[in-house]
């Protein structure tokens, strides 16, 4: 699939040239093509979110928009941390709805993605869902991926 996307734009958003496979092109008036490493469902949100459109008609699964925040975060290295943490941001607000509007299974989802991301707002927004959740649920594994202790000693008195 060909997406069609203004050097300038990603070069704006991107901290590391858009994973350094624009460097070439910021010197030249070429069209030139790449190759990049995400699924077409995920580069269409990581595009979004570069150009601080829109993606809720979309309807993007949690798992691409996890896929998308990584890829964001760590191979293309855009979104300050300041505009990262605003609720008013469309890739935070795609994960609210999905922890709003989902169950609780999401919330725990969401919940997750903001911990290991280390998005306050995100969390605050998902862990309000998550006052129902029995805490016999709780799984070691889930509970390393949030940086909690489900673990406790008893300590005599």
């Amino acid at each position: 699939m060909r997406f069609y996307v203004h050097v300038a734009v990603l070069l704006t958003a991107s901290a590391n040239g858009f994973a350094e496979v624009l460097m070439p092109t910021f010197s030249s008036n070429l069209l030139n093509e790449f190759n990049v490493f995400e699924v077409s469902a995920t580069l269409n949100i990581v595009l979004h979110a570069a150009y601080g459109l829109p993606a809720h008609h979309f309807a993007p699964s949690i798992e691409t928009l996890t896929e998308a925040l990584t890829a964001i975060r760590t191979r293309y290295a855009f979104l300050s941390p300041p505009h990262l943490t605003s609720t008013t941001c469309s890739l935070l607000s795609l994960f609210i709805s999905h922890a709003v509007r989902g169950g609780i299974e999401n919330a725990r989802q969401v919940y997750g993605v903001a911990a290991q991301h280390r998005i306050e707002p995100l969390a605050i927004t998902a862990s309000e869902r998550l006052l129902s959740l029995d805490i016999s649920t709780i799984t070691d594994e889930w509970s390393d991926l949030v940086g909690t202790q489900t673990r406790f000693s008893h300590r005599s008195r």
